[in-house]
């Protein structure tokens, strides 16, 4: 997946948390999901400053979902279909 191709369905290039808070995904080495519940996905994100930031993203329909573009095309994956995003620089 070609990383400057990634945006999150309702916010572009950043993770909206459940907190408010939303994270530019410039500033972030890892995304991993480590829950998934009926409507919230537990997340820990890895800044690349090394920080982590524990949160809870919305998770289940398409609205909740991150596009993007890879060698093959356009692509389209849930949020609690997530298990891992890493965004190599």
């Amino acid at each position: 997946m070609y990383a400057d191709s990634l945006q999150h369905r309702q916010t572009g290039r950043a993770l909206p948390l459940l907190s408010g808070q939303g994270i530019p995904f410039d500033r972030i080495k890892t995304i991993a999901v480590t829950r998934i519940e009926s409507d919230r996905a537990l997340v820990d994100v890895t800044l690349t400053s090394g920080a982590v930031q524990r949160g809870a993203i919305s998770s289940g329909l398409s609205p909740y979902a991150f596009t993007g573009v890879n060698d093959v095309g356009d692509f389209e994956i849930r949020v609690d279909r997530l298990a891992r995003i890493a965004f190599e620089r």
